[in-house]
C-alpha cells in the first residue's frame, strides 16, 4: 500500500497544484481532500492533518493561505516512510 501511496502522491499533489495555479477551488479542494483521505487510511497523520489545514484555507476561499500551505504537505509528504 505505501508503495503505491509513493506512485499516488506525488501524481495528486502535481494536480493539486495545477489546480491552485487555476485558482479553481473545487478542484482544489477535491485534490487535496483525496490527498488528506489517502494519508489518513495510510497513518500518515501529519499528511493527513496538513491536508486538513489546506481543507480549511480552501473552504475560507483563502488561496494564498492554501499555497503556503501546499509546501507544507509536499514536505509532510516526502516523511511518510517507504517500504
Amino acid at each position: 500500500m505505501l508503495k503505491t501511496s509513493h506512485e499516488y502522491l506525488p501524481k495528486e499533489l502535481h494536480k493539486l497544484k495545477i489546480a491552485l495555479d487555476d485558482s479553481d477551488l473545487k478542484r482544489t479542494y477535491n485534490h487535496v481532500h483525496a490527498i488528506g483521505g489517502s494519508s489518513d487510511t495510510l497513518g500518515a497523520k501529519g499528511l493527513s492533518q496538513t491536508a486538513f489545514l489546506m481543507e480549511q484555507h480552501i473552504e475560507a476561499k483563502n488561496l494564498a493561505l492554501a499555497e503556503n500551505a501546499l509546501s507544507d504537505l509536499d514536505l509532510a509528504r516526502l516523511t511518510v516512510k517507504k517500504n
